[in-house]
């Protein structure tokens, strides 16, 4: 049970990590970027999806690690107890 907390605790960080990101992204930087871009380049839009998309893909990653780990292992854990 406190792997399970553990865990659970570690999954609520990274979205926590990943609404502040994606607020502090879109709220702040991007405005910047968009009107940065008309005048430079697209280079700034970008660098920020690119970011956003990183920070996506590790919440995703985590939220199924955890899933594989809530619901696959404890089943594979109890086949190789009964062999």
């Amino acid at each position: 049970m406190v792997l399970f907390k553990e865990r659970l605790k570690e999954l609520y960080l990274m979205i926590i990590a990943f609404v502040v990101i994606c607020v502090t992204g879109l709220v702040f930087i991007s405005p910047f970027f968009i009107l940065e871009s008309i005048h430079e380049g697209w280079g700034g839009l970008v660098c920020l999806i690119i970011i956003l998309s990183l920070a996506a893909i590790s919440i995703i990653y985590n939220a199924c690690k955890f899933i594989y780990w809530l619901l696959i292992e404890p089943f594979k854990n109890m086949r190789n107890q009964t062999k």
